[in-house]
């Protein structure tokens, strides 16, 4: 009974595994902002904005002192984004914490169900089935196929 269990695991973390690099999914977010935007990365792109538009104002020169000025809070700013966009799961981790702690009022599996949903996106068709009790059928006939044979079994049709 434990190989049949161990099987079983192994064998749903494979399925899992190839949905997750086979099932199409989107991002939720759509606004351009994300965490961490207003706290590190909005300072930097107001300055660097601030110097395009000085730069801009001076007809955009290729080169000379303002168009040097012009790019380095520039870079700077594209530093910064890339470097919230990489630590993006700390913050949010941080600012759940955070909240939990400040606010002791605050339920726990509602937040995490709340940071959750702001990233799940699923298919709306698997095996070419749109319909939500067609693919329910799809999962019903997979799991039938399944645990029929690895219980050593045979599907009739």
């Amino acid at each position: 009974m434990a190989a049949i269990n161990a099987y079983a695991e192994k064998l749903s973390a494979s399925c899992l595994c190839a949905a997750s690099h086979s099932i199409l999914s989107t991002s939720a977010r759509g606004s351009g902002r994300f965490p961490g935007w207003v706290e590190y990365v909005e300072p930097f792109r107001q300055k660097s904005q601030f110097w395009h538009n000085l730069w801009v104002g001076y007809g955009r020169p290729k080169t000379g002192a303002v168009s040097d000025i012009m790019r380095k809070p520039r870079a700077a700013y594209h530093r910064v984004v890339r470097h919230v966009k990489r630590n993006e799961q700390d913050l949010i981790n941080d600012r759940f914490a955070s909240a939990l702690l400040n606010n002791k009022c605050r339920d726990f599996w509602s937040e995490v169900k709340r940071i959750r949903r702001n990233r799940t996106c699923f298919s709306n068709c698997v095996d070419s089935a749109f319909n939500p009790t067609d693919i329910v059928n799809v999962f019903t006939d997979k799991y039938q196929d399944l645990y029929t044979v690895a219980h050593g079994g045979s599907r009739s049709s």
